[in-house]
């Protein structure tokens, strides 16, 4: 049930991911650009998620326990990087 709910979220997220990205491309408002910019970081988390509960659902395609342990540190990794996008932004022009 949970890995289902991963992967419905994943597809989710995408369809958002996209309509921020477009919106942010359309309107050229900084804000915006960061929250695309931080939407695709936290996609890759959800997609790499999506990744491992699909593993974990269709055992016909099996993850090599590396690729699962990579996927789950690089997604807990790009966690962090929501606050390096912010603070580069922000050092470049302050916040308004």
């Amino acid at each position: 049930m949970v890995a289902s709910a991963l992967i419905v979220l994943a597809g989710i997220d995408i369809i958002c991911t996209v309509i921020l990205i477009r919106a942010a491309h359309r309107l050229r408002e900084s804000a915006l650009t960061e929250r695309a910019i931080v939407s695709v970081i936290l996609t890759l988390i959800a997609l790499g998620s999506a990744l491992l509960a699909a593993d974990y659902l269709f055992r016909e395609v099996q993850l090599p326990a590396s690729a699962g342990t990579f996927i789950l540190s690089a997604g807990l990794l790009m966690v962090s990087l929501p606050q390096i996008v912010w603070a580069v932004l922000y050092w470049r022009r302050p916040l308004r």
